[in-house]
């Protein structure tokens, strides 16, 4: 029981640290467009847009494992 609850206690983790992320990414993404539409556009704002969204998806990913760990533990018992 201890093994489940620490994984459900990461798969919680993950998820909050995903949706945080996806809010920074939306802000981030907000102030891209104003600065498109203001400014002269720096590439700089397209490439840490791009490593947010990775961030997203790695944390997706691991989310993910960390389901289908969870699902195994509880179809053995």
């Amino acid at each position: 029981m201890d093994k489940k609850e620490t994984i459900k206690s990461r798969v919680k983790t993950l998820k909050s640290l995903f949706y945080f992320t996806g809010l920074v990414w939306i802000g981030f993404l907000i102030y891209t467009i104003y600065v498109f539409m203001n400014k002269a556009f720096e590439s700089s704002l397209l490439i840490a847009l791009l490593l947010i969204v990775s961030a997203m998806m790695i944390l997706q990913y691991l989310k993910k494992n960390e389901v289908k760990k969870l699902k195994q533990l509880e179809e053995e018992e």
